[in-house]
This record gives C-alpha cells, sequence and structure tokens, in this order.
C-alpha cells in the first residue's frame, strides 16, 4: 500500500509533532482518492482517530472524570476553511454529544456571521474541537471547570492528529 501526498504530508506532520515516526506511520492506509475533498485514505485515518478517541478511557482509568463523562469527536472530518478549538467540553455539550452545543456555540455563531461568514458557518464549514475531548466537570462537582494539565496531556495526541487533519 502506498499513501497519496496528503497522507504522507499529514503523518509527517504527526511524526515532527509526536517525533515518533512509528505512531505517525500507524495511520497509513491504501489511497483510492475517490472524492475531491477527501481521499478514501484519509477517511479512513479520520475514522480511525474518531474511533480511538471515542474508546479513551485514560483520564477516568486515571479517576480525573466521573462515568457519566463522555468522549466528544468532532461531527466534521477532513480540511477546513476554520478549526475552532475550545477549552473543554461543558455539561450541554457533554448532554447532546456535540461541540459548542451551549451558550458559547450561539455566540460564536454570532461572531462568524458579523465576520462575513454565510449562516450554519460553524456546523457546516469549521472543524469543532477542543482541548479535551470529556466533560471536565462531571463526577467532580456541580458545574464546569477548566481541564487540569493532566487532562490535558493526556487528549494532546488526539488534539496534534486533529490539527494535521484539518490542515
Amino acid at each position: 500500500p502506498t499513501d497519496c501526498d496528503d497522507c504522507l504530508r499529514i503523518r509527517t506532520r504527526i511524526a515532527i509533532m509526536a517525533r515518533d515516526w512509528k505512531a505517525a506511520n500507524h495511520w497509513g492506509a491504501l489511497c483510492a482518492a475517490r472524492t475531491p475533498s477527501l481521499p478514501d485514505c484519509m477517511t479512513d485515518w479520520a475514522d480511525a482517530l474518531r474511533d480511538r478517541i471515542l474508546a479513551c478511557r485514560l483520564c477516568h482509568d486515571e479517576g480525573l472524570l466521573g462515568d457519566e463523562s463522555r468522549p466528544i469527536c468532532a461531527a466534521r472530518v477532513g480540511p477546513a476553511e476554520v478549526m475552532v478549538m475550545g477549552q473543554a467540553p461543558g455539561r450541554i455539550t457533554n448532554e447532546r454529544g456535540y461541540h459548542f452545543a451551549g451558550p458559547g456555540g450561539r455566540m460564536l455563531e454570532r461572531w462568524l456571521e458579523q465576520a462575513g461568514y454565510p449562516d450554519g458557518f460553524l456546523r457546516s464549514g469549521c472543524y469543532l474541537t477542543s482541548l479535551t475531548h470529556c466533560f471536565p466537570g462531571a463526577g467532580k462537582g456541580d458545574g464546569d471547570r477548566p481541564p487540569s494539565r493532566r487532562e490535558i496531556e493526556l487528549c494532546r495526541p488526539f488534539l496534534d492528529q486533529e490539527m494535521a487533519l484539518v490542515q
């Protein structure tokens, strides 16, 4: 199997960020490039990344999060004109299962419209993610809280791979 130029570029970025070519090489796949926006190999790679994020239990295993916190993944896959990165999913995002579901998302939609982007661009044209993929307030108090340094460290490899995919 050989990678297309886009996959090689992404794997190289991940290797540079991770300083580990083996980790980046894990995401390689055969490229058939049937869609103009995202070749099959990149879609497979993005799907595998999403599966890894959804299966992640690192913060739970270290006792940092409660059981009601679940990983939230980006709904959009592939290159995007704008990547929006929040601090962490909030309570409403955790309940609804998508990024920027609460008041922050509504405010961001207004800002994008004021900047000249079309109505609905936040959901259709942006890649939405956060420093951590799980709601840090779940099981650890009544409200939202900033993610801990350790939670950010555990999610960082996922974030690095998302940034490489979006570019």
